[in-house]
């Protein structure tokens, strides 16, 4: 888990790359199912692992148990998750201002927007708590326009545009720097690999020190990890 929690942080891997990653290791969610994409994103985004815990609808950050990945990682991982969230959301049919952004006070859980038609033709749009439900329905004019009233409010001083700016660039290069890490990681991983099916071939047509079946299990082998690391790096 902690493995592919940090293989995330990089950019270059889809969450169903790294759900078929652990079913391909034979790993099991905690009920003993495969690892589905949903299943994935949960742990993606579950504080649980950088320190933080959620009881009764509310979080907590002065967990004891031990952290699995770094703050940094956690939070490279969520502001990849919005990205891509984002441009979900341009996709779908109806795209709604605060769709992605919106949380239940009660629960904390995310709110959801849907359209539907009454009988007599009319069409009503709303968002709402996808647990509480019941008195959480919100027409979306009227919570559209209180929250255009908010930011209407909001002046940003040149310290804070700035602080917001350099952050930015800090992650940004953060990203960048984390995936020429694992570029080179991987190459050097295919150097190797490579040169491990030359030794071979050299112990089978020169040497003659293994016979033609192991050779052909053994290279078999290599290939396959040969070809894992080029896709890995296409991810």
């Amino acid at each position: 888990m902690k493995s592919v929690l940090e293989m995330y942080a990089t950019g270059n891997y889809s969450i169903k790359a790294l759900a078929d990653h652990l079913n391909d290791k034979g790993i099991k969610s905690p009920r003993g199912n495969k690892i589905h994409i949903s299943t994935m994103h949960n742990y993606l985004r579950n504080p649980f692992y950088v320190g933080e815990f959620q009881w009764n609808g509310k979080g907590y950050a002065d967990a004891k148990h031990e952290h699995l990945i770094t703050r940094k990682i956690y939070d490279s991982n969520q502001l990849i998750l919005q990205a891509h969230n984002n441009y979900a959301s341009r996709k779908r049919r109806h795209n709604y201002l605060l769709r992605g952004f919106l949380y239940c006070d009660a629960c904390s859980s995310r709110y959801w927007a849907e359209q539907h038609t009454k009988k007599n033709g009319t069409v009503y749009d709303f968002y709402f708590c996808s647990q509480c439900k019941g008195d959480s329905y919100v027409d979306i004019g009227k919570i559209e326009s209180q929250v255009e009233k908010l930011f209407g409010k909001i002046q940003l001083s040149k310290e804070y545009t700035q602080h917001v700016m350099d952050t930015a660039k800090k992650l940004l290069k953060e990203i960048r720097s984390s995936r020429g890490d694992e570029s080179k990681r991987i190459q050097a991983e295919r150097t190797k690999i490579a040169k491990a099916m030359k030794e071979v071939e050299d112990d089978r047509f020169i040497h003659k020190t293994i016979t033609a079946e192991s050779f052909k299990r053994i290279n078999e082998r290599y290939e396959k990890q040969l070809l894992e690391e080029r896709l890995s790096q296409k991810q």
